[in-house]
């Protein structure tokens, strides 16, 4: 449940203060972020399960089920952030020649 609400202040943290100032090096990166801030979808799930918010009528079973579910959905989505950023973004059509550089004024 802890890691539950301590993933929601990770994902609004960089939500608000991260997210909007990376120099993106192409799909790569967006994916690898993407994918990383949406772990909080189903990690929250669980939080929220644990503490009979969500899935209230349902049997143990079922929600040990449910808590499997998020766990899975959690994994995939934390393996595809990990492996898209290890990616070099030159492979998914990133090119450095195309970055803007910044106007350094010299006096």
């Amino acid at each position: 449940m802890v890691l539950g609400f301590y993933f929601l202040g990770i994902f609004l943290q960089m939500g608000i203060s991260v997210v909007p100032h990376i120099e993106w090096r192409g799909i790569a990166d967006i994916i690898a972020v993407g994918s990383y801030l949406s772990g909080v979808i189903p990690l929250f799930g669980i939080a929220l399960l644990e503490l009979g918010v969500i899935g209230r009528g349902k049997s143990e079973s079922e929600k040990m089920k449910l808590h499997f579910i998020l766990l899975t959905v959690f994994l995939i989505v934390a393996h595809i952030a990990m492996i898209f950023g290890m990616v070099d973004p030159a492979i998914l059509s990133w090119n450095p020649n195309n970055q803007v550089m910044p106007m350094h004024h010299h006096n």
